[in-house]
């Protein structure tokens, strides 16, 4: 085995060293740096992605505040305006219930006006009536067409005293 012979030592020793030079020339020059490189990159990217997933929470917890504030703005907004409606529906009825109770009160005058009319012509046509029927009873009884005059100032007594 020639790696064994002693006289090829200091030659192999040579290109040992030249190979570990080399080698460690090129991973501490080449390859390391390229990896640190990459490994840079790697934790800026994650940086980077860190500083924006904080930015976007923050708008998030932005945004959600103010939707927030808009449903109590529009729950309090709807809420006025349910009270708005309630009160104008309660001012049209006592407006209406006003006009209703005018209404009633015209209608009710009237009535009572109608019936005094009808009062008084139930009252004249019961006259007549009495005046005809005590004429004609008379006239059964007795035989003889009683006066007309002074029957209707009897009928006409007779109602003074009732």
């Amino acid at each position: 085995m020639p790696q064994l012979d002693p006289s090829s030592y200091l030659s192999q020793i040579f290109w040992l060293v030249v190979t570990f030079i080399l080698l460690y020339g090129l991973l501490h020059y080449i390859t390391v740096p390229m990896m640190q490189k990459l490994l840079q990159k790697r934790q800026d990217v994650i940086a980077d992605n860190l500083k924006k997933a904080e930015e976007l929470k923050k708008k998030a917890e932005l945004i959600e505040e103010q939707y927030n504030i808009s449903i109590k703005e529009a729950h309090l907004h709807s809420a006025n305006l349910i009270q708005e409606a309630n009160n104008k529906i309660n001012n049209e009825m006592v407006l209406r219930l006003q006009e209703l109770d005018s209404v009633i009160k015209e209608y009710s005058h009237v009535a009572e006006e109608r019936m005094v009319i009808l009062k008084q012509e139930l009252a004249k046509n019961l006259a007549i009536q009495a005046e005809s029927l005590t004429s004609l009873l008379i006239e059964k009884m007795v035989g003889s067409k009683p006066d007309v005059q002074e029957l209707r100032q009897i009928i006409s007594n007779m109602k003074g005293h009732s």
